[in-house]
């Protein structure tokens, strides 16, 4: 089976609606009211119960909510430089838009290297990145459903007086050793609702801000800049424009989605990490292929778990010594229908679109230039079938006899 076959036997992600979904957003559109409304309210406040985390505004995708935070950051910023409003530090291990929104709204992206253990930001790495009269923000990637040590993090930021900033696009589901969902400690955090995602509105976001000023201004910069969204807006007649902004709403579709899927989200985390233990294990007697999962997965645990990994993919690294490249290795996979991808975008300041434009050579980035290299990523989906774990009994076997 090619990388190009559309079937798999373990795929990266599934069909994201069930027929509840389905159900909900066609009743929605046979309703009448599409755009942001009282649905995408009661999906946020549903967001908010489940995490423990306030508040979410609800957005059209998780590179949005990132541009939404830049922008928030931005405004708030006093920096004397032309054309540049300082320096904000982004992990090499990213998607392109936890980078661009930054400097797309004015701020200096600079590189930092990321740890092998949960794959997220290096600080030692960081701080030898940061300047100290022009640093003002860091980015936190939870990467993949790893919940970093966010604590530490957002004591490192507070202690050099930076804006501290998560990206937990792919780890709704994670939460900290203090028991808060991840994000929960940061000024900002981004989520993704994308089809491939643990929870999916096929396309869609939140952020996550604090209460009140920040919150608001989330809301009024996601819609043009006006203020209907925040507390009085209703009941003013017409438009009132009070800050610049954007149209980054969702809808009210895909808000139903979202609703109908909160109701499963436990069992969906749980399954994911089911799956993903059993991968693991088929896997342990290839010594030479690791996952930083591994001592983050744990036993299973009961409903509503607070749980430090919520995987939405499986990631894997190559020993520099392993007796097959990660080409090879993916071939195999493919070739049992296994799907896999590289590990996001490696290293971001190897990406041509990065060249002068992102700062990636201020300090030495080998983590993140191994894991493009020799990591890869399978798929835990919730669904996964007896023949998708057969496929991967089969095709570890087969890399076992290389």
């Amino acid at each position: 089976m090619s990388a190009e076959a559309k079937t798999w036997r373990l795929p990266l992600s599934v069909r994201a609606l069930a027929d509840a979904d389905v159900e909900a957003a066609t009743e929605c559109l046979r309703g009448g009211w599409y755009t942001q409304g009282p649905r995408v309210r009661a999906f946020e406040r549903a967001l908010e119960d489940w995490t423990g985390a306030r508040e979410f505004a609800a957005v059209n995708s998780g590179s949005s909510a990132l541009l939404l935070i830049a922008h928030a950051l931005a405004r708030r910023t006093e920096w004397t430089e032309p054309r540049c409003l300082g320096e904000v530090i982004v992990p090499a291990l990213c998607w392109s838009t936890t980078a661009w929104p930054f400097r797309q709204m004015g701020f200096r992206v600079v590189l930092a290297d990321v740890r092998p253990d949960t794959l997220a930001l290096d600080l030692e790495s960081a701080d030898e990145a940061r300047r100290a009269r022009e640093t003002v923000g860091a980015v936190l990637v939870h990467v993949m459903g790893i919940a970093a040590d966010e604590s530490e993090f957002r004591s490192w930021t507070r202690d050099r007086d930076l804006w501290a900033v998560a990206d937990c696009c792919e780890s709704l589901g994670a939460f900290l050793e203090s028991r808060a969902h991840v994000g929960s400690e940061c000024d900002f955090a981004a989520f993704s609702f994308y089809h491939s995602h643990t929870l999916s509105t096929l396309e869609g976001g939140a952020v996550l801000a604090a209460p009140g000023a920040e919150a608001n201004g989330i809301r009024i910069a996601r819609a043009h800049g006006w203020d209907r969204d925040v507390p009085g807006g209703q009941e003013r007649i017409g438009w009132r424009f009070v800050a610049d902004g954007f149209n980054l709403r969702t809808t009210e579709p895909q808000a139903a989605i979202g609703l109908s899927q909160m109701s499963r989200l436990d069992i969906a985390v749980a399954a994911r990490r089911r799956i993903a233990r059993t991968v693991l294990d088929i896997a342990e007697p290839l010594t030479w292929l690791s996952s930083p999962f591994r001592p983050h997965l744990g036993a299973d645990v009961p409903a509503r778990p607070r749980v430090r990994c919520a995987p939405m993919f499986l990631p894997f690294v190559l020993d520099r010594d392993a007796p097959l490249t990660r080409d090879e290795v993916r071939s195999v996979l493919h070739e049992h229908g296994i799907e896999t991808r590289p590990l996001i975008a490696g290293n971001l300041g190897r990406h041509p679109a990065a060249k002068g434009r992102i700062v990636s050579d201020r300090v030495p980035l080998p983590v993140a230039d191994s894991l493009m290299e020799r990591a890869f990523m399978v798929g835990c989906p919730p669904d996964a079938t007896d023949e998708g774990i057969e496929a991967v009994e089969k095709a570890f076997a087969a890399m076992g006899r290389a």
